[in-house]
Formats: structure tokens, C-alpha cells, sequence
């Protein structure tokens, strides 16, 4: 029987969507200590989860072949089949993005050495190239704006879109199993989501300062020679 957590679940505060947050409403210290909740077998596979998503996230210097190795290796160690079923999703949509990116820069289809996604994706996307969109519309419905974006190099517009359909997709894990496991980990890839757009959203407005206070050197200096 699956492991319910009532206690757990009723300890974490709420999440507002990361679009309206302001602030994290419970901080990683006090996250990972109500995750210490959690069966053994469960923290390792949430554990597992993190790491592959972090690191492949993080890994501009790896090649697609050893994020495409790691990511074989640790779906086939992930236990639990809810888990392993996102994971498997965010890395089919990270996949369909790259393929994306790949076409938007007129590049060609991908080798079988030149590897373009992980696990299946990159035979099917391969094998779809010449197909409008991939012909994966159906599958990912966020495709037709996602390749508008990146036509238009609206980069940050891409990554909230990107942001969104995860954040459903978390959601609705969560509603299946409101105190059950799926609830817990769908919270903490939720909190990952919101504390990184928080963090974004902290260098933008850090940029947006430093422009400003360059202007204001600017028009001074300007002032002071005339």
C-alpha cells in the first residue's frame, strides 16, 4: 500500500502560483527538513528525481550523449512509478525543446551519433523533422508558441510558457494523490519552480537597477559638459 502523509502534507504552506508570488513561502532549509518525513525508499527516489533534473538543467558543458547515459541510469533506479513518470515527462518536453531550437536554427536532423533528446525522443523527433512541428502537436500542445518564441527570440516568454505547463502538470499530480507521495513531491518540484523564477526575476530587476543608475551617471555627465 502506498504511504499516506497526512502530517506532511498538512505542514507545508501554501503555494501561490510562481506568476503572483513575492517570496518563498517556506525556505529550503525548513523544506528538506519536513522531507526527512518521508520513507526511505521514497526520499531516494525523490533524491534521484531532483538530482536529474538539476543536473541536466545545469549540464551546458555535457554533451547529449551523458545527459541522455544519466538520465537511462536514473529512471531505471526510480521506484516509484508516479516519479518516474514525470521525470520522464519534463525530459521528453526538454527534449521536444531542443529539437525545436535545433529546426528554428536550420539546422539538420540529427545523426544517430549527434544525439538530439534522451531516451526515445530522439529517434521519434529524428524521424519527424520534415513533419510540421515535428508532428507532436497533439502530444505537447504548447509546441505552436514555443516555436513562435523561438522564431522571435522571445526567450524569457518560452521559459514561463515552459514553467506553466509544468506547473500544471505538478498540479494535477498532486490532485490525484492529495496526501499521498505524488502530493509531496509534486510540492517540492512546484517550490523548485517558484524559487527559480523568483530568482530570475531577482537578476532582472537587478539589471533593470543597473540600467537605470547608468542612465542617471549618463545624463549627469552629459549635464556637467554643457
Amino acid at each position: 500500500m502506498a504511504a499516506k502523509y497526512y502530517m506532511l502534507i498538512a505542514s507545508l504552506p501554501h503555494l501561490p502560483h510562481f506568476r503572483q508570488a513575492q517570496r518563498l513561502p517556506i525556505n529550503p532549509q525548513r523544506l528538506r527538513w519536513r522531507r526527512s518525513a518521508l520513507r526511505p525508499e521514497d526520499a531516494a527516489d525523490l533524491d534521484l528525481a531532483l538530482d536529474m533534473l538539476h543536473w541536466a538543467r545545469h549540464s551546458a558543458e555535457e554533451s547529449d550523449a551523458q545527459i541522455d547515459a544519466q538520465y537511462r541510469r536514473t529512471v531505471a533506479r526510480i521506484r516509484n512509478e508516479s516519479l518516474r513518470s514525470y521525470v520522464e515527462e519534463i525530459m521528453a518536453q526538454r527534449s521536444v525543446l531542443a529539437a525545436l531550437r535545433r529546426k528554428a536554427l536550420g539546422m539538420p536532423a540529427p545523426s544517430e551519433e549527434d544525439r538530439c533528446g534522451v531516451g526515445r525522443w530522439h529517434n521519434l523527433t529524428r524521424n519527424r523533422w520534415d513533419r510540421d512541428e515535428l508532428g507532436l502537436t497533439p502530444r505537447f500542445p504548447w509546441i505552436p508558441q514555443a516555436r513562435a518564441m523561438l522564431a522571435e527570440g522571445r526567450s524569457a516568454e518560452l521559459e514561463m510558457l515552459l514553467m506553466e505547463v509544468t506547473w500544471r502538470k505538478a498540479s494535477k499530480i498532486a490532485e490525484a494523490d492529495p496526501f499521498g507521495f505524488q502530493a509531496v513531491f509534486a510540492y517540492v518540484f512546484k517550490w523548485d519552480l517558484l524559487s527559480r523564477h523568483l530568482v530570475q526575476d531577482a537578476i532582472k530587476a537587478g539589471e533593470r537597477f543597473s540600467q537605470l543608475v547608468d542612465e542617471v551617471i549618463h545624463e549627469q555627465q552629459s549635464a556637467s559638459t554643457r
